[in-house]
């Protein structure tokens, strides 16, 4: 066997999570349910079981098939309403006529350990022999996602010579029988063939990511419209280690968890997590509320995960700092560059004190500080009572007043703590009468 080079700076590193028993020593498919559970099966010639597993890879509960065999059962995949399809589509040589695939109720809501399941028969609208010619030999399937009221279903090409093309047909979620349609295809590569051939696929909860998968690498879609998977991005994702990996779920819009079967000399069958967070377009979520502050400005950060941004202030950062009432938007790019999105806020700023203090002779330096330095404040012309050093979270920093002196101007020494992060405070100064006045800080390294 010819193995593939994982590249470098691509990797997607694998966390094992657990070891499967037995029972699913040739687990061919994920699906995930819940924050401690996944659904999963095992290969063709195991019972027609739906087997309940935790993050660790133990089973937690059994639902069996009343009907149903498992001749060659290659993938499992869960519609919007929570209904489960298991496809019983694996075709090896290319020669069946029985392809099913069985649907299930959400067994999340079954009370019971069995179910008789709905079927969809089907054959495909460019297969005319079984088998056809060895050229020809891409009509085994082991992937398969649910979108809207279709199923589509993903290609393990088996041709020879190897032509790197997976095929993609699509059907409906309904019982019954069906032509599947051929839509697309897409090269996944020159080969060997074992190591870009498709034995697996999942689609974000979003919609939005698309991850076909095979013994040693990813195939990560993204920025397609509709049922066009392949007219958007694609990128090629190695893993960290190489197995007999058939199974794939998105548990959220980047967190993987994959297994592979007992295939020796390589590992399985074993429960793997990993994390798509570096080639994934995080979730956004917005400016946030509507404020209002005290402060003499107001900090407004659109996150550091995207591509560009462009504020109606002109500002091209992902934050800035406004000092007047008004409104407020910004127009990011999705790090994918995949869409834009604009939002707004509208912020109110009002100085506490500002109008009734004359704030011409106020200093407080340096500004900014450095992270365990002093700073002073003066040039008030009442007494100082009480500073406070509060971060953008509101958690309030202890600072050591060094000394004060009352007199023509109010005077204060202050120690800033050597473990502050770096970053942007507020001071916050209480005055002998009552007054009280915010202003920004800007804390630096040490």
């Amino acid at each position: 066997m010819v193995l593939p080079v994982l590249g470098i700076g691509q990797n997607v590193l694998l966390k094992t999570k657990g070891s499967f028993g037995s029972a699913l020593s040739e687990v061919s498919g994920l699906e995930y349910s819940s924050p401690n559970h996944l659904w999963a099966h095992a290969d063709g010639g195991n019972p027609a079981k739906l087997y309940q597993i935790d993050t660790t890879a133990s089973i937690t509960r059994t639902i069996t098939l009343l009907g149903a065999t498992n001749v060659d059962w290659e993938d499992i995949t869960r519609d919007a309403q929570g209904n489960i399809y298991l496809g019983d589509f694996g075709n090896n040589s290319n020669n069946r006529q029985d392809l099913k695939i069985y649907k299930i109720p959400d067994p999340e809501a079954l009370s019971a350990d069995s179910v008789v399941p709905e079927v969809i028969h089907f054959q495909y609208d460019n297969q005319f022999a079984f088998p056809p010619p060895a050229a020809e030999q891409n009509f085994d399937m082991e992937a398969m996602v649910a979108a809207g009221d279709s199923l589509y279903l993903f290609s393990k090409n088996r041709t020879s010579p190897w032509n790197g093309w997976t095929r993609m047909y699509r059907l409906p979620q309904d019982s019954g029988t069906y032509v599947a349609e051929l839509l697309d295809s897409f090269y996944t590569g020159p080969g060997p063939q074992v190591s870009d051939w498709v034995t697996g696929a999942d689609l974000s909860p979003d919609g939005q990511h698309l991850v076909l998968l095979s013994h040693g690498k990813i195939w990560l879609f993204s920025c397609f419209t509709g049922h066009n998977f392949f007219k958007g991005k694609s990128q090629t994702l190695n893993l960290s280690s190489y197995s007999q990996k058939e199974s794939i779920v998105l548990a959220d819009n980047s967190t993987l968890y994959l297994a592979d079967e007992s295939f020796p000399p390589f590992p399985g069958p074993n429960l793997y997590q990993a994390s798509l967070t570096n080639w994934v377009a995080p979730a956004w979520s917005g400016l946030g509320p509507d404020t209002s502050t005290t402060a003499d400005s107001v900090y407004l950060t659109a996150g550091n995960n995207f591509q560009s941004y462009l504020w109606n202030t002109g500002a091209t950062t992902p934050s800035i700092w406004v000092d007047s009432t008004d409104w407020y938007s910004v127009l990011i790019t999705s790090a994918d560059s995949c869409s834009q999105l604009l939002d707004s806020i509208f912020v109110e700023v009002s100085v506490l004190g500002r109008d009734e203090l004359d704030l011409a002779g106020l200093k407080i330096y340096p500004n900014p500080v450095r992270a365990g330095d002093d700073f002073v404040v003066e040039g008030l012309e009442e007494e100082i009572l009480q500073v406070k050093f509060t971060d953008l979270a509101g958690r309030e920093w202890k600072l050591v007043q060094e000394n004060s002196i009352a007199g023509r101007t109010a005077f204060g020494r202050f120690s800033l703590d050597h473990n502050i992060a770096p970053g942007h405070y507020f001071l916050n100064i209480l005055l002998k009468s009552g007054a009280e006045i915010t202003l920004r800080m800007l804390v630096e390294k040490p």
